[in-house]
């Protein structure tokens, strides 16, 4: 579907109604009370769809980020007899990850039922309050009236998640502009967001102009820009270094703080991506028809450009992977865990706020640690540390001792600061539970499965 679908689509549901009031009068008023009451309805559903996809975005993420690092440290792993614990870990987050999905997966399937809902019920209950004699021609002719009114309508509400499920990728990203902008003198990039982001995306073109190179070829484009600083929307200790990296790139004219941070967060190993696929692309029914994706990324980019089609091409071989993922997601009874500690930050994009409070609903035993204005992804992970939560990490790690407080908030903590801008060729203290997050950097300084795509819009 496209954006010009949507205002003509508007426009056919008016002159539909419109007809539909001279053969049957106020009657009409029926059919439209029905899409009224789906469009409601579909407003309340679309408030969880960016939390919801992503959630599940991060989880297949990180997951795949973990199984990637595992997988290239198998040996070691083994000869210190933790592959059996490691394996559990592993499973553990793919089942966290069905479950985001299986949240995503629902929301889509409620919004398509919205969309239907009109074109189903409302013949028939037009019919049934109708004042007027109905005699055959004007029966028909007032069902092709409802068919124009309520065939636009299942077409745009499907349309609208997946809309609104893009915009919602933006938000850490404009916090990490915001940063660099209130350091505008450290690394003068802007002195706004706005500023921050237009000189972001003169960057990115200059790279789509210019790769930077490396020793088999074109290593960094607009592209894996892109994959690098997605990172920053996970953790803002990573901030320092990307802000000094884009400003030596758009300043000075050097690129090695680019391709040091493509390096360490941005590269994707073969087999990663490989991995990926196989399990991505079984996961779900993805649609077979490539047209569909085209015409989705090409509106989302209008209004989320950030993540717009580096996500379209990542997943791209799903359109046409020869295995089609299960019709039912796995479901996961937690009644019967131990006692849960959860660690959350009200502004993590990754796995977002409104996500975790219905995880904590389904897992009874659980107890949830809320930092109050926190964005990080991974709050035991900060460096510097938290000491609040690292206080109810480290209890419930010795003790299983969890918050007593009652609700969906047991306890909470403050956040840690942002971090501070770097001194030239200074270096952040990353913390070191993340330096397994991004996969190994490849050999001979490419990403192969990229170097075989073609020219994207982006």
């Amino acid at each position: 579907m496209s954006l010009h679908e949507i205002w003509a689509s508007t426009i056919q549901v008016a002159l539909a109604a419109w007809m539909l009031y001279n053969q049957l009068g106020a009657v009409f008023v029926a059919p439209m009370g029905v899409v009224i009451a789906c469009f409601i309805g579909l407003v309340i559903v679309m408030k969880f769809t960016g939390d919801s996809q992503r959630a599940w975005m991060a989880g297949v993420q990180k997951r795949v980020g973990l199984t990637a690092t595992v997988i290239s440290s198998m040996k070691d792993l083994k000869m210190s007899g933790l592959s059996v614990a490691v394996c559990d870990f592993v499973q553990k987050l793919r089942v966290e990850e069905l479950v985001a999905g299986s949240r995503f997966r629902k929301i889509a399937i409620i919004a398509a039922l919205f969309g239907y809902i009109p074109m189903l019920v409302s013949p028939p209950l037009t019919f049934a309050f109708a004042q007027r004699t109905l005699d055959a021609t004007r029966m028909f002719t007032s069902l092709s009236y409802l068919l124009l009114l309520t065939n636009p309508l299942a077409q745009v509400f499907q349309f609208i998640p997946q809309l609104l499920s893009g915009l919602a990728c933006l938000g850490r990203i404009q916090a990490f502009f915001a940063w660099t902008a209130k350091y505008h003198s450290a690394y003068h990039l802007g002195g706004t967001a706005a500023q921050v982001q237009a000189s972001y995306y003169e960057i990115r073109a200059k790279l789509k102009k210019t790769p930077i190179d490396g020793p088999d070829g074109p290593m960094i484009g607009p592209d894996e820009l892109d994959d690098t600083i997605l990172l920053g929307g996970y953790l803002n200790a990573v901030w320092p270094a990307f802000a000094q990296a884009l400003s030596q790139y758009l300043n000075d004219g050097s690129s090695d703080g680019l391709v040091s941070q493509f390096q360490q967060w941005g590269a994707q190993s073969e087999n990663t991506f490989a991995v990926y696929n196989a399990v991505e692309c079984a996961d779900v029914n993805w649609p077979r028809n490539w047209a569909k994706w085209q015409s989705d990324t090409v509106h989302v980019y209008q209004t989320a450009p950030f993540e717009a089609w580096d996500n379209a091409w990542f997943n791209a071989a799903c359109a046409f992977w020869p295995v089609q993922g299960p019709a039912k997601p796995f479901q996961v009874n937690g009644a019967k865990l131990p006692p849960v500690l959860m660690l959350q930050g009200t502004l993590d994009a990754a796995t977002p706020y409104a996500g975790a409070q219905d995880a904590h609903k389904l897992l009874p035993t659980a107890r949830m640690v809320v930092v109050e204005g926190g964005g990080n992804h991974g709050q035991s992970l900060e460096s510097p540390s938290d000491t609040c939560v690292q206080n109810y990490l480290n209890t419930y790690l010795a003790t299983g001792a969890v918050p007593d407080k009652p609700g969906l908030v047991n306890a909470t903590c403050a956040p840690t600061p942002n971090p501070s801008p770097l001194s030239p060729g200074g270096r952040p203290p990353y913390p070191r539970a993340w330096e397994g997050f991004a996969p190994p950097y490849p050999p001979h300084g490419r990403t192969p499965h990229k170097s075989r795509r073609p020219p994207r819009c982006g």
